[in-house]
């Protein structure tokens, strides 16, 4: 019987180990340098990707801050070598919409001397200069503005806008209405109030000669 057991197991009736050796552990030290190696992977990775990131950020930043820029090879009256006037273009427009303009009225410099007039017509009147307001009003509008009761210095112009409302060619002369608004000092009582006023401008021949103040009609805010 034994014979017969030690021909079928020759290994176990010698005392030997099992057939099937069993896997010999894993030395815990080595799971824990392959774990902080697979940090460390992770780390770099992480930091290159925000890296990447960052430098994209700013670049598209820059693109979009920097000023439009000339392109010599679309010369000639082609707009798009001036990408700048396009802005400009469409305020004008928005601010001319619905107006009667006559043909070859120059609107875009009319709205920047408009502009400017009212400027300084705050100006004149917070420091109370009559000769420059008769400077910047014909006769009749600084006859008015004179018989006017004091008031007090409105403060500074925060916002204004303007939007040509008509012009008017003659033979004596060009006359426009401009609506203007936005936001003034309130003067000593502090803080901005808003305004809405249309102005009537005139000058004696069209093309040449100064725009002046020839009527001022206060708008419900």
């Amino acid at each position: 019987m034994n014979t017969s057991l030690s021909r079928l197991f020759p290994a176990a009736a010698l005392g030997c180990a099992p057939a099937v050796a069993l896997a010999a552990p894993t030395d815990g030290s080595d799971i824990a340098w392959g774990g902080l190696a697979l940090i460390v992977l992770f780390a770099v990775a992480w930091g290159l990707l925000r890296s990447v990131q960052r430098q994209r950020t700013a670049a598209q930043r820059k693109a979009a801050a920097a000023p439009p820029q000339y392109k010599p090879e679309k010369v000639g009256n082609d707009a798009s070598a001036r990408p700048w006037e396009g802005a400009a273009e469409e305020r004008v427009q928005a601010a001319t919409d619905g107006a009667r303009i006559p043909e070859g009225f120059d609107a875009a410099a009319f709205l920047s001397a408009a502009k400017d007039c009212y400027t300084r017509v705050q100006y004149a009147r917070s420091s109370a200069d009559t000769a420059a307001l008769r400077a910047l009003m014909d006769e009749d509008t600084f006859a008015r503005e004179q018989a006017q009761p004091p008031q007090p210095p409105a403060g500074e112009v925060l916002t204004l806008e303007a939007r040509l409302l008509e012009v008017r060619q003659g033979d004596d002369g060009e006359e426009a209405s401009v609506e203007f608004s936005g936001m003034q000092g309130a003067g000593a009582s502090g803080g901005y109030v808003p305004f809405r006023e249309v102005w009537s401008m005139a000058r004696p021949a069209a093309g040449q000669g100064a725009w002046r103040v020839a009527g001022i009609e206060p708008l419900a805010v």
